[in-house]
Parts: C-alpha cells; sequence; structure tokens
C-alpha cells in the first residue's frame, strides 16, 4: 500500500474533489498526519489547514498552532483573498485574525477600510483584529485608533491571543502615546476626554510598569485639560521620587502651578530650584532658563 504521507495526500485531493465522506474524516487526517514522518511538512499543513478551515474551523487553531510558518502563509491568502473580494462573511474569529495578522506584518496603513470593517464585527472583535485596525487607522482617525487599541488591551490582558505577541500593558502604553502625540499636536485632533481616557487605561494596565516619562506626559495633559489637583500630584510623585531626569521637570512645573495661586510664598521656592538646578547639559540648562524668566516676570512686573 502507499506510505501514510502518500496516503494522507491521496486523502486530501479526495476531499478536495468530493468532500467529506464522515463529519470526522479531517480530525482522522490530523492524527496520522502528526504521527507521520511528514507532521512537520509545511505544505500538508497548509492543505490540512484550507480543508479544516473549509470543513470544521473548530479543528484549525490546533493545526495552527504547530507551525508560525503555515499561519503566516495562510494568513497572506486570506488577506489575499479578501482583498479581491472583501466578503467578511467568509471568516470565522480565526481567519479573521490571521488576516489582521498579515495586514499587520506587511503594510497595516493599505488595509485600513478593510481592517476597521473588522474591528466592527462584533464575532471579529479579538485583541489581533483590534490591534491591527488600531495601528493602521493611526494617521487618519487617531481618536478612533486609540478607543481600538484601548480596547484590544483590555481583551489581551484578559486572555492573550495565540496571534498577538505583544504585552497587554504595550498595547495600552501604544494607545497612551498616541494621545499624547495627537493631543500635542497644534492642531488637537482629539479631546481631552479620548486622551485622558487613553491615560488612564494604560495607568490601570501597566500599573507599576508605567514608566515616568509617561506618568510626566500625563501630568502635563492633565494640567492642560484644567485637571490642576491632579496633575499637581503627579508632579509631586515624580519630584519627590528617587532622583530621575523627570524630577527636576516636575519639581518646575509644580512651581509654575503654585505661583499663579501663591506668588510671595512660591518665589523663594522658584529661587532655590534655579539654585539647586546647576550642570551644564541640556535639560538643566532649559529647566534653569525657564525658570529665570518666570522668577524675573513679577519682580520686573511684567
Amino acid at each position: 500500500g502507499l506510505n501514510p504521507c502518500a496516503s494522507i495526500k491521496a486523502s486530501f485531493e479526495k476531499i478536495k474533489g468530493l468532500g467529506l465522506s464522515e463529519p470526522n474524516e479531517l480530525e482522522e487526517i490530523a492524527r496520522s498526519l502528526a504521527k507521520s514522518e511528514c507532521s512537520d511538512n509545511r505544505e500538508m499543513l497548509l492543505t490540512l489547514a484550507i480543508l479544516q478551515n473549509k470543513y470544521a474551523p473548530d479543528t484549525l487553531e490546533k493545526t495552527l498552532s504547530r507551525s508560525a510558518g503555515v499561519t503566516e502563509f495562510f494568513g497572506k491568502i486570506i488577506l489575499a483573498d479578501l482583498s479581491s473580494n472583501a466578503d467578511l462573511n467568509s471568516l470565522n474569529p480565526i481567519t479573521a485574525e490571521l488576516a489582521a495578522s498579515a495586514a499587520l506584518s506587511t503594510n497595516p496603513s493599505a488595509y485600513t477600510k478593510l481592517l476597521l470593517a473588522l474591528a466592527d464585527t462584533d464575532k471579529f472583535k479579538t485583541p489581533m483584529v483590534l490591534y491591527a485596525a488600531g495601528i493602521s487607522g493611526a494617521d487618519c482617525a487617531p481618536d478612533k485608533a486609540i478607543k481600538l487599541l484601548m480596547d484590544a488591551s483590555t481583551l489581551q490582558q484578559k486572555q492573550k491571543s495565540m496571534f498577538l505577541d505583544i504585552e497587554a500593558y504595550r498595547i495600552a502604553e501604544q494607545a497612551a502615546q498616541l494621545a499624547d502625540k495627537f493631543f500635542s499636536d497644534k492642531n488637537k485632533y482629539i479631546d481631552c476626554d479620548v486622551a485622558i481616557a487613553a491615560f488612564d487605561n494604560y495607568t490601570r494596565i501597566a500599573a507599576d510598569k508605567t514608566t515616568e516619562q509617561m506618568q510626566y506626559f500625563y501630568g502635563l495633559l492633565l494640567r492642560n485639560c484644567g485637571k490642576i489637583e491632579d496633575a499637581s500630584e503627579i508632579f509631586d510623585r515624580l519630584a519627590n521620587g528617587p532622583n530621575s531626569i523627570w524630577k527636576d521637570a516636575s519639581s518646575l512645573e509644580l512651581l509654575k502651578i503654585k505661583i499663579k495661586s501663591a506668588p510671595e510664598k512660591t518665589l523663594p521656592q522658584l529661587r532655590n530650584f534655579i539654585l539647586n538646578c546647576s550642570g551644564q547639559d541640556e535639560l538643566k540648562l532649559s529647566h534653569r532658563l525657564e525658570a529665570m524668566d518666570i522668577y524675573c516676570r513679577p519682580i520686573l512686573g511684567s
């Protein structure tokens, strides 16, 4: 008789032509393939995946977990099919993730329309799909992209996707960085609510992995959005924390807030800041100049 590999290939050809002869036929072939000497043959695994996708999609994940190469190639096939005929009904949650993954690894902004359509479909709302859609829309629709990345981070934290190898807090950080970029842009592409929500989400998910730089940016955002008390709390924590590059910057931001409400009390503190902020590096220099400028204003009566 045929050797096991030739026999499995013959079974594949029969199914391609005639369909399944019994409901569990593909599961049995998958088991035979796993035990055979061609168990890691990419072409055979790909054929199995394509047939499983057609006849038994719930068995697909197991096959894909056996070969990253097959997963990637299969994703590209699905994406190419969708590009020529965007029929979302032909997809299941796994193939939607594969298509999103393929788009993400090639050129996400070329597939923005498709990825946003996937992300708008309830059964496809998975970390991979939401993440790819968020990344693809970052420049053309930042507020939508930020929300998609936030949702992706929340889902990834609940259950990590086998297709998306990025920690939930990193996704949340990307959403906050995007918010910072588009909020501080002079055109103000997004409003305070969206930006603050992104930073809140990042702080919640990243917890003790929150970087001092992002905390500082959050403080600036809160101050610019009129949330002075919350901003002061962040600057206070950074100013009194371990000696980091954000210590001086945060101390100065605190003094800028205080001088508005209590100039007489704040001026001596500002003077101390100028004297203590010594050193010739660029950051220290710019902090010192800004502090001197603020210090001299009331004295010069401007």
